[in-house]
């Protein structure tokens, strides 16, 4: 981010909106939480033309005030979000122009596609069928803080509490995972880095812990955060440089995944519905 993007505030956002629909009666806005649903778009519908997307400056949240600004009631004006922990987490229940993906996050709803699964396994040769949910389940007790934490509203500021390099703390005494090459992510080490914060969550890591164990695989996709899965993965996946990382990480997700990929997607149903509804074709092929 630029000293012009820190800038900018939401009357700017607002703007820039507008002159950019005005210019073009043809575009649609589409507007997301960060810069890597930005990514992730222009990857999927790389030859989709008239179509531009927009930061929020304030995350999801961001987005449910810009769709209520009057000035931007326009059906060439609509949102995407990651599912998160709504309860209930059902799209249907969100406003009119919002749509989320279809799983806890943008990452979560690319991993869950059985062709980024084999392929991420064939990458680093691993031969657990259990990829990935070995490891969502491994840190499924930090996925229960973040659930309850956004439920609860307790105001925990989840930071990256990582070893430097986009990673969880890693430590010789964890247990590698079946055919890891690599130990996994110390979880109980990333709830005492939070306690020295939050000395109220003192006995959290044993209640989580114990309360993930009854999980279903199912839930697991509905409650493991984007960059949680990714900068765990990307702490036990290595180059010849070193760890991928989270941001390594997800752009390997990047590029593996496929149009057609999406195309599986109840997000993208939902969004080729809105396209039909409003006299649109269809999404031609990327």
């Amino acid at each position: 981010m630029n000293s012009i993007d820190k800038a900018r505030n939401r009357d700017d956002l607002i703007n820039e909106i507008l002159l950019t629909l005005y210019k073009n009666r043809e575009t649609v806005a589409v507007l997301v939480e960060g810069p890597d649903d930005i990514e992730f778009f222009e990857k999927v519908f790389k030859k989709l033309e008239n179509v531009v997307y927009f930061e929020s400056l304030s995350g999801c949240e961001g987005l449910y005030e810009l769709l209520k600004e009057p000035d931007l009631d326009s059906r060439r004006i609509i949102a995407v979000r990651d599912k998160d922990y709504t309860d209930p987490a059902d799209p249907e229940k969100y406003p009119p122009r919002m749509f989320a993906y279809d799983d806890c996050a943008m990452e979560l709803m690319i991993l869950h596609h059985p062709y980024i699964q084999e392929t991420l396994r064939d990458c680093y040769a691993l031969k657990q069928e259990s990829f990935p949910l070995d490891m969502m389940r491994h840190i499924a007790p930090f996925s229960l803080l973040r659930q309850k934490n956004a439920r609860n509203e307790w105001g925990i500021a989840f930071q990256e509490k990582c070893d430097g390099r986009g990673g969880y703390p890693i430590h010789a005494k964890t247990k590698p995972a079946p055919n890891a090459k690599k130990p996994v992510p110390d979880i109980e080490e990333v709830f005492k880095l939070y306690e020295k914060d939050y000395p109220e969550l003192n006995g959290q890591y044993e209640v989580c812990q114990a309360d993930s164990k009854a999980l279903a695989d199912d839930a697991l996709w509905d409650i493991t955060n984007g960059h949680d899965i990714c900068r765990a993965l990307g702490s036990v996946s290595s180059l010849s440089s070193g760890s991928l990382g989270e941001v390594g990480y997800r752009k390997l997700m990047f590029f593996i995944y496929r149009f057609e990929d999406f195309q599986s997607t109840r997000l993208y149903g939902a969004l080729s519905a809105y396209r039909l509804s409003n006299g649109k074709r269809p999404f031609a092929s990327s």
